[in-house]
């Protein structure tokens, strides 16, 4: 393969002619005359921008006895054009308008491309109809233009694909290997081709230069390769070279090898290449000219020299992204052709940085054996999705790591457990941190904890992130459900992630004298102004959700129906990103539902609120993340913070800031996901940060009579996804949803029945008349308590006008609590106080939660000894924050003991024994030996023979447990056939064992003496 470079240059300039060129072509001509002139065809690949010639029959006498090869042109780099928004003339996959090009050996754009092949066409020497054009003629000149153009150059006609009947500019365009489209030979029989590409049309100033690169290339010629195969070879050559001249010759490479650490234990080895955290990151965030980080392929290896070939692959690891097993071309010599197979192993499996090893793959899985070498390597790979890669995955050469499976060294101990437990230490919120247990070498002994955090983020005007070191969590608003004319809504703006855009935040404040709630809001932007999009909404009260409309420049959320029940109560966020410059205007409505109309017997009417935001600057956009992390208690360190990834998916993904993942690896890791850290695999899991919407389940738990006990609804008719509660007015900057935790009723109380004022027992709560007005503390018939803390709690209550009889009017006297006239209990989450009142548990306090009712109008009735249980799905709270959630736990560090060392004495051994001709770790008939194991640091080996006579001394000085006797004497000559003792020393544990070791040497011709 070779490369032409030409250069075009338009030096009308020069002499003050100033002629613009245009429709202008560039091609390339060749006459190839492959081997035997008169027997060739051509083809063309429109997708490769390649033109060849390959021979008609399998035999060609100027290369025999080869057979012949294919000869091919391709524009590498052809004219440099404008890109045109919504085109892809080159077929990269890339709207031309944001396409690069190359020239003068660099990358040029957004909007350059170089043309690719427009045209190939053909003639034959001496034909009538498609001959060679006349050599210095007028007409010469315009049968090549029409040839340029993809024309026949005599009659100027478009050619016409003989397989399809329609025109194209490509003459000859079929899969000759395939036997599809038109071929060559179905116009004119096999002769003396001249073949031509060409690119164009483009325009050249006065001044313009124009580079064009021609690569030429030839494939095939070898045994076992015929004509056709031939093609196919050269077609696998220009994409690679392609590829190479696209990238500068700067060639894609593997990603950077895992950082491999083998960890032998006993029967079993342990591969870990996730605690090199800077390695991880330099592996996984592999991303250059295509080629991005895919998985990883685990193997294991017949010896220590052994090719990847001759291994097991024994799993792969890879992202969860759709790309699963890739198949790729290759040359596959032992046929001669390209063919295609599968390449890499992916299953969409997720990512892991660890694999624990039982059993011996290369033998047929029998269970590894304390002793014998074993071989592995743990491997990266890439992939480009181009369909144009060769190739298109790269994977990491093997390195290949020793490892010998065995038992602990004497008197050193270590946690056998494969996880470690974890434990709740403070809170009540639901999570399920895990702890497993990578390399029991590395664990330290000390204390752990789990901790939880909100962290905020700002950007500014380039999009970039910051971390802010304090955390604000916003305030809730008074929630009246009271015309809405009153209303007010707020609206900031801020600079989007997307530069260019804004990103709007309005929240509504609903004002109503008569109960009303909002149907809908409507902003209106004046013109100018682009809506990109807008969030939907949750409606708490309703318990539904709503989309936005966009029409121009009018977004709606929910509508003006007068619905009575709209979805709009006040503190709602609508949030909507849009482009356009300020400062602005935003016109807004919110429509009244009607309720007060219908229900309250007002006479105010239906009145919608009006009103208009004035933008004028914008601000950073803050973003709150949830968090966990892992602090070291015993040193007061923090080992792991920041962290997104929960269940194996990474809640910040793509968001804001974006996640603690690897942005390549997305956001799903995979359900097994962990982090490496002090040996031990960690994770979170199963936890929400957000305060649940509902019930997780709820239910009478004991009966103590006759009764039924339920609750009305799901919890948020008159309670909120923030758990504010539908009377509180005022927090005082608390946020409730960190106090909503399980809750049991216990009906310890005593009346005359259930709908009079209670005797004794229950518990003392604070009463409220409908209007909300304060009567006085009252017993009644249950006990509230909190099961998880094992506390009773306070709770007020308001009376609801059910039967409209008194004393139940809205300015009534509230004298007892009753279940058959719906009163709302408001829990109040702190200790519960005999001598309760309004001051301290009431309408305004900053820890009620939600509203809660039984079931009136007989549909539930009470007992003494019932009880009834609501199970939330406790939400995590902050670490940091009062009543916030943490686990610990603790591990045992590998330790040693001299007093277990001395007992280990009795595990020492040696193997094979007896010795039998051969040892299968030897290599060759010069490498015979056998091992002693368990030893510990400092032993003197001496082996006798059975007349007492001394035969070796060894001496081992530190080192591993295992020493090797190579079966030879003090002279370095092989010992005889028989049964030898040997005496083990160990002075530093003051202790010895003998051994006895039969040896049956092979029939021996000794080469040296």
């Amino acid at each position: 393969m070779f490369f032409r470079k030409y250069v075009f240059k338009n030096i009308t300039d020069r002499n003050g002619t100033n002629v613009t060129f245009e429709d202008m072509y560039v091609t390339m001509w060749a006459d190839i005359d492959l081997g035997e002139a008169g027997d060739d065809f051509i083809g063309t690949d429109t997708v490769l921008s390649l033109q060849y010639s390959y021979n008609a029959n399998a035999v060609d006498d100027v290369y025999t006895p080869l057979p012949p090869p294919a000869v091919g042109f391709d524009f590498f780099q052809g004219p440099l054009v404008d890109g045109v928004a919504g085109q892809d003339i080159n077929k990269n996959g890339v709207d031309d308008a944001a396409d690069f090009g190359i020239f003068n050996g660099v990358k040029v754009g957004p909007g350059k491309i170089n043309l690719p092949m427009t045209a190939a066409y053909y003639f034959a020497n001496g034909d009538p109809t498609i001959g060679d054009p006349p050599q210095g003629t007028l007409d010469g000149s315009r049968q090549f233009y029409n040839f340029f153009q993809g024309r026949f150059g005599i009659s100027g006609a478009i050619f016409t694909d003989l397989s399809t009947g329609q025109p194209t500019t490509y003459a000859l365009n079929g899969d000759p290997q395939a036997g599809t489209g038109w071929l060559d030979g179905l116009q004119l029989p096999a002769g003396d081709r001249r073949n031509g590409l060409s690119s164009g049309p483009f325009t050249m100033l006065p001044g313009d230069i124009q580079e064009v690169v021609v690569a030429e290339m030839v494939a095939g010629a070898i045994p076992g390769t015929d004509r056709l195969s031939a093609i196919g070879i050269l077609k696998f050559f220009d994409k690679a070279a392609q590829q190479a001249y696209d990238n500068f010759f700067d060639l894609p490479n593997a990603p950077p090898a895992p950082s491999l650490n083998a960890i032998a234990l006993e029967n079993k080895i342990v591969l870990d290449w996730g605690s090199n955290a800077t390695a991880v990151a330099a592996t996984e965030s592999n991303n250059a000219k295509g080629f991005t980080f895919q998985g990883y392929n685990v193997y294991q290896l017949p010896s220590a020299s052994a090719l990847v070939e001759a291994g097991k692959r024994l799993i792969t690891y890879d992202r969860i992204d759709g790309v699963g097993k890739i198949e790729d071309e290759f040359f596959d010599a032992s046929t001669g052709v390209v063919a295609i197979k599968v390449i890499q192993f992916g299953e969409d499996f997720g990512i892991q940085r660890s694999f624990t090893i039982t059993q011996d793959a290369i033998k047929g899985g029998i269970p590894l054996v304390n002793g014998i070498k074993y071989y592995f390597a743990v491997t990266a790979y890439n992939f480009n999705p181009s369909p144009t890669a060769v190739p298109n995955n790269l994977e990491n050469p093997i390195a290949i790591v020793t490892v010998i499976p065995q038992s602990l060294d004497p008197g050193v101990t270590q946690t056998a457990a494969a996880a470690v437990t974890v434990t709740k230490s403070s809170g009540t919120g639901d999570a399920a941190p895990t702890v497993k247990i990578v390399d029991p070498t590395k664990v330290t002994g000390h204390n752990y904890e789990f901790f939880f955090n909100n962290q905020d983020y700002i950007n500014d005007a380039n999009g970039n992130w910051t971390k802010v070191t304090t955390s604000t969590k916003r305030d809730g608003n008074p929630l009246y459900p009271t015309d809405v004319s009153p209303s007010t809504m707020t609206m900031s703006a801020v600079f989007g992630e997307v530069g260019g855009t804004l990103e709007l935040v309005a929240e509504l404040t609903l004002v109503s004298p008569d109960f009303d709630f909002a149907d809908g809001v409507r902003f209106d932007f004046p013109a100018g102004v682009t809506i990109n999009s807008a969030d939907g909404i949750h409606c708490a009260v309703r318990g539904d959700d709503i989309s936005p409309t966009i029409v121009g420049t009018t977004v709606l959320w929910g509508d003006s129906s007068r619905s009575t029940f709209g979805c709009f109560s006040g503190g709602e966020i609508l949030i909507l990103n849009v482009s356009g410059t300020l400062p602005f205007d935003v016109a807004w409505t919110v429509y009244d539902d009607a309720y007060g109309d219908l229900y309250a017997g007002t006479t105010l009417g239906i009145i919608d609120a009006h009103g208009t935001f004035n933008l004028t600057t914008a601000g950073v956009k803050r973003v709150t993340q949830n968090q966990w992390g892992l602090k070291d208690v015993t040193l007061g360190t923090t080992l792991l913070e920041n962290q997104t990834v929960f269940g194996g998916i990474d809640t910040e993904f793509g968001s804001g800031p974006g996640g603690s993942s690897e942005p390549i690896l997305g956001g799903n890791l995979g359900p097994d996901y962990s982090i490496t850290v002090d040996g031990l695999g960690v994770a979170m899991s199963g936890l929400t940060f957000s305060a649940p919407i509902t019930f997780l389940s709820h239910g009478q738990t004991k009966e103590g009579g006759s009764t039924s006990l339920d609750f009305w609804g799901d919890g948020q008719l008159f309670g909120f996804p923030t758990g504010q509660s539908f009377f509180v007015s005022d927090f005082s900057g608390v946020v409730p949803s960190d106090y909503i935790e399980d809750l049991e009723f216990r009906f310890t109380g005593e009346a005359p029945d259930n709908d009079s004022p209670v005797t004794s027992g229950g518990q003392i709560a604070v009463g409220y008349d409908r209007s909300e007005a304060f009567n006085a503390p009252i017993r009644v018939p249950f006990e509230l308590w909190q099961p998880e803390r094992n506390r009773q709690i306070n709770f007020f209550f308001v009376s609801r006008n059910a039967d409209g009889a008194a004393p139940w009017g809205n300015a009534g006297t509230v004298t007892h609590y009753r279940m058959s006239g719906r009163d709302y209990i408001n829990p109040s989450m702190s200790d519960y106080d005999e001598n309760v009142t309004s001051a301290t548990v009431g309408i305004n306090s900053n820890n009620v939660t939600w509203v809660l009712f039984f079931r009136q109008s007989g549909d539930s009735q009470w007992s003494t000894g019932d009880e009834y249980l609501i199970k939330y799905a406790n939400n995590i709270i902050p670490t940091d924050m009062a009543g916030g959630d943490s686990y610990t736990f603790s591990t045992t560090a590998q330790a040693f003991n001299s007093a277990t060392a001395t007992t280990d004495v009795e595990k020492i051994n040696v193997f094979p024994n007896p010795y039998y001709a051969v040892n299968t770790e030897e290599l060759n008939k010069y490498q015979k030996f056998v091992t002693f194991n368990h030893l510990p640091a400092n032993v003197k080996i001496r082996i006798f023979n059975l007349a007492g006579v001394q035969v070796r001394i060894i001496d081992k000085v530190g080192g591993s447990q295992f020493q090797r006797w190579d079966l030879s004497n003090e002279s370095g000559l092989p010992v005889a056939s028989g049964i030898y003792i040997a005496f083990i020393d160990m002075p530093d544990l003051g202790t010895t064992k003998i051994l006895k070791i039969a040896v049956i040497q092979e029939e021996q011709i000794l080469d040296r003496f």
